[in-house]
């Protein structure tokens, strides 16, 4: 989680105070951001270039390390998803404040398509391994015959 861009809203470093503390602290930055430079900051922070292939041990080991990463990347945002539905909802029955109610849901809305989408690299990492593993079984039969 690099954090290097000037709408960072990752809280994760190394010695941070536990799991959700960092969600409950990325929380309350992002329900006050412009729901625009929310979207723009969630793409850039958590989404990842997934290899097309896999070559040699490196590229096994790259692949093993992405896929950690995106599971707890997406187990972060679904924590932050989960407090950005509720208040929607919340804010929701409250018609004095239409406005606060869509920009949250805009919110909520943005971490769901990039949780869907870091889903989506951690499937095709997952499938890329296995079908590695399958060439591999299938490289040992042949061989022991």
């Amino acid at each position: 989680m690099s954090g290097q861009n000037n709408n960072s809203i990752s809280s994760a470093s190394n010695g941070d105070p536990p799991f959700s503390q960092n969600v409950l602290a990325m929380y309350q930055k992002i329900r006050v951001m412009d729901p625009m430079k929310l979207t723009e900051a969630l793409i850039l922070e958590y989404m990842r270039q997934v290899p097309t292939r896999i070559e040699s041990p490196e590229d096994l080991n790259s692949i093993g390390i992405l896929l950690g990463e995106l599971a707890n990347v997406r187990t972060y945002l679904s924590g932050i998803y989960s407090q950005l539905q509720a208040e929607a909802r919340i804010a929701k029955r409250d018609k004095e404040h239409k406005r606060e109610a869509e920009d949250m849901a805009i919110r909520r809305d943005a971490v769901e398509t990039v949780m869907d989408s870091v889903k989506a690299q951690y499937d095709a990492c997952s499938r890329m391994l296995t079908a590695h593993k399958m060439q591999i079984d299938e490289l040992r039969m042949l061989n022991s015959q």
